[in-house]
């Protein structure tokens, strides 16, 4: 599932890197690595704190929403 993105990574395609795994975490909202893996492009790649700051917000908001909603009578 991350073969692409890492292999656009690595050869410096980062945008697209991003582009992709943003997509895996629409289509796999329970999964937290694509949100990992995008602040390290973000961080190591692309020098942007900010970009890795906002996504860390994001997949932190995605990973309570589904606590929530596996929690018994907890409304999201």
């Amino acid at each position: 599932m991350y073969g692409i993105p890492r292999a656009k990574r690595a050869n410096g395609l980062y945008e697209e890197a991003i582009a992709d795994l943003e997509k895996i975490a629409l289509e796999y909202p329970e999964e937290l690595q694509p949100y990992v893996e995008i602040i390290d492009i973000a961080i190591v790649n692309l020098k942007d704190p900010e970009r890795a700051r906002q996504t860390y917000q994001r997949g932190l908001s995605v990973l309570k929403n589904e606590e929530a909603k596996e929690s018994p009578g907890a409304s999201v």
